[in-house]
């Protein structure tokens, strides 16, 4: 593996969104570069990224109408783990979502059923347009 010039992140490496970053992306660390995650928690917009434990989740208006999570790169992950954590004095649920293709863990990842959906939207689109 190539190591760019400040050893610390590999010339092939993961891309992945990153809710602590300032860019919103990043190119994975060596140490962390097998795994894009979300992590989605169970927290209300009003205390999403309140809790001592997760400051850096974010509320995400573009996942499903809204849902607090948090995304990382990381050297290890278990899809659908789920913990549970005190937010507020109020217990709530975390799962962690998986995968390891670069910039794999944005909201907006379209569905199977959905894309053939627009697919299909294109198409009746195209066949009017050439009926005129």
């Amino acid at each position: 593996m190539l190591i760019s010039p400040n050893n610390n992140t590999p010339h092939n490496a993961l891309e992945c969104y990153s809710s602590s970053s300032p860019n919103k992306s990043i190119l994975c660390p060596v140490d962390r570069s097998a795994f894009c995650v979300k992590e989605v928690a169970s927290s209300s917009r009003q205390y999403c990224g309140r809790s001592e434990d997760h400051p850096f989740d974010v509320w995400d208006i573009k996942a499903r109408g809204g849902l607090c999570v948090y995304t990382k790169c990381s050297s290890e992950c278990l899809s659908n783990e789920t913990s549970t954590f005190e937010n507020q004095g109020e217990s709530h649920t975390r799962s962690a979502f998986c995968c390891s293709e670069s910039l794999c863990n944005s909201s907006l990842k379209l569905s199977p059923l959905r894309s053939a959906g627009f697919v299909g939207v294109v198409v009746t689109i195209l066949f009017i347009m050439l009926d005129v």
